[in-house]
């Protein structure tokens, strides 16, 4: 049976049967940042499991595969569930997050269904199983189909709702939408769930924090804007892709802008990503000569037991009277340990270049902790995480077989960022300093 006859006669135990194993990978890597119940409790079980290294037994599988097509079933606009395993598919396939398969998937099929309906399709969009996910939104944001539609509907014009332009320079104007309704109408032309007509998730994230939507008043192209919400360190174009770079985008639009948002979300000063340089290279500088010590550390071990060493400077003479090895006079005739270890000398190069990195890959890092962890870095909690990341990523990089010598966990395990007490701070202390922790 094809796939387009599989999808008008939709049976769930097919499509568990179809697509079962990979919606539960697809779960256990979904990074939404909201659930309904049970997916969240689902996800949690999932990932838990694979933190240890354990197989999901296949009574459980079977539910956590009901419940996640229930989920998707309830996406899908239509009475007998045309699309859902389409849906499915989608959301098996193409690494889409659950909360937009049911916001921005229920409003786009709902559109796409109209179009269908009214007979306003061309042939060859009528076939929805040749579509991926993403490309429905450019079949739905058609404008000769929309002008089709809202001749035929004889469409009202738009709620504005209620909204308050909270930044308004000569670059961008930034807006907070207060409701539903405002969300949708400053959303119009993206793909963001806070903007769908169908399971809006404006109200769930605006539970925890404010939305900005930013307008560039001088955009390269027609329709460009942002959303951000700092809560769930979520940062999104207008196709709701990630900014790559928020940091350099907020700047784009002047340094009040910058500022605007560290008054507005001090939050964001913890977040290593936009901790400004004079907060963040102080606490680099105080790691480096923490770890620095630690380095020394090691290779002064190293030497201690490396005998084949001093084996060579008694052959070499440097003894004394009674034929025992004279360090002091090794030294004088500038016999260096590290100058004639090869290993030992390229690891303490690679090791003192990576303990010592550029704010900019220390920024870098953070994102991509930050995409991998699903939350934002945060400088009290992972600084010497991310470190310890730069440190291993530097000796895997390297040619030939150098290890970091367990310099990285030394890092994550004895120093920590603590933040000062304000009477701390009024007697100079600096807000923030990197200190060596004894414990384990």
């Amino acid at each position: 049976m094809r796939f387009r006859e599989i999808l008008k006669e939709y049976n769930q135990a097919k499509t568990a049967q179809v697509f079962g194993n990979k919606l539960v990978a697809a779960l256990a890597s979904d990074n939404s940042s909201h659930f309904q119940a049970p997916l969240g409790t689902c996800r949690n079980y999932l990932r838990q499991k694979d933190k240890i290294g354990s197989e999901v037994d296949e009574q459980n599988k079977q539910i956590i595969i009901k419940d996640i097509l229930t989920a998707i079933e309830q996406a899908d606009p239509t009475p007998n569930k045309e699309y859902t395993q389409w849906l499915a598919k989608c959301y098996a396939n193409e690494a889409q997050k659950i909360e937009d398969i049911t916001s921005k998937g229920t409003d786009w099929l709902k559109t796409y269904h109209q179009f269908k309906v009214k007979k306003i399709l061309p042939d060859n969009l009528r076939n929805i199983a040749n579509f991926k996910f993403s490309q429905l939104y450019d079949i739905i944001a058609n404008d000769e189909l929309n002008a089709k539609l809202d001749a035929i509907e004889n469409a009202p014009s738009k709620d504005k709702g209620k909204a308050q332009v909270v930044f308004d320079n000569s670059l961008v104007r930034i807006i907070v939408p207060n409701d539903e309704a405002a969300a949708c109408y400053y959303g119009q032309g993206t793909r963001w769930c806070t903007a769908a007509k169908n399971n809006n998730m404006y109200e769930r994230y605006t539970a925890d924090g404010n939305l900005y939507i930013m307008l560039p008043k001088q955009p390269n192209y027609e329709g460009k804007k942002y959303q951000l919400h700092f809560a769930s360190n979520q940062f999104m174009d207008e196709g709701d892709n990630p900014v790559d770079n928020v940091m350099e985008l907020l700047r784009l639009f002047g340094d009040d802008v910058m500022q605007f948002f560290f008054d507005k979300e001090p939050i964001l000063k913890t977040w290593i990503e936009f901790t400004p340089d004079e907060i963040l290279q102080p606490l680099l500088d105080q790691i480096n000569e923490i770890a620095l010590e630690y380095v020394h550390e090691q290779l002064s071990q190293w030497e201690i037991d490396d005998d084949y060493w001093y084996r060579e400077l008694i052959a070499q003479g440097y003894t004394d009277e009674n034929g025992d090895l004279d360090m002091d006079k090794a030294e004088a005739a500038g016999a260096n340990w590290l100058d004639n270890n090869y290993d030992a000398k390229a690891w303490y190069d690679k090791a003192v270049d990576a303990i010592n990195p550029p704010i900019d890959e220390v920024r870098q890092a953070a994102k991509v902790w930050s995409d991998d962890n699903g939350e934002p870095a945060v400088l009290q909690l992972y600084l010497d995480d991310i470190i310890a990341r730069i440190v291993y990523y530097a000796f895997q990089s390297r040619r030939g077989d150098v290890e970091d010598a367990g310099l990285g966990e030394w890092i994550k395990k004895h120093i920590v960022i603590r933040a000062s007490t304000p009477s701390q701070q009024a007697a100079g202390e600096p807000q923030w300093k990197a200190e060596y922790f004894k414990g384990q």
